[in-house]
């Protein structure tokens, strides 16, 4: 009877894992538009629960989204390091090539950093409007 005991208990621990793990799995990601400048809440990198920034100088960057609605890994889905266009806007003044970018108050976009705080990266190219899409090195780091 004792081993039986522990089988089913050992067999109904197994169970509720698996259901565990199959309502992780039912969570949807959310989806973003390349150059979305993405926070993670938790400070975890776990792609559902990403979030758009909404802060200027947000000391939770976590990457910019990559655009792609079908990713097979987080890389695919979020860049975190190397080059891409992220969206940005003139709340600090137009951005040249090698002004360090931050988030914006703007939701998702970035801004030329004028202060201390969490960069996103370089920008790797004059902007040619005021809002847009901007070559960046993605470097995520704090900046006195």
């Amino acid at each position: 009877h004792m081993k039986t005991k522990i089988i089913l208990l050992v067999s109904c621990c197994f169970c509720l894992n698996a259901l565990t793990v199959n309502a992780q799995d039912k969570k949807e990601r959310k989806l973003f538009n390349q150059g979305t400048v993405l926070i993670s809440p938790n400070g975890i990198f776990d792609d559902i629960a990403y979030d758009i920034s909404k802060t200027a100088y947000d000391p939770l960057i976590i990457g910019v989204a990559t655009g792609n609605h079908q990713p097979k890994k987080m890389n695919d889905f979020v860049c975190t390091e190397g080059v891409i266009e992220i969206k940005y806007n003139s709340e600090n003044g137009i951005i040249k090539n090698g002004d360090l970018l931050t988030t914006s108050s703007e939701p998702g976009v970035a801004m030329k950093a004028i202060k201390s705080g969490m960069m996103i990266g370089i920008a790797l190219e004059d902007a040619t409007s005021s809002s847009g899409l901007i070559k960046t090195r993605i470097l995520l780091q704090y900046v006195k």
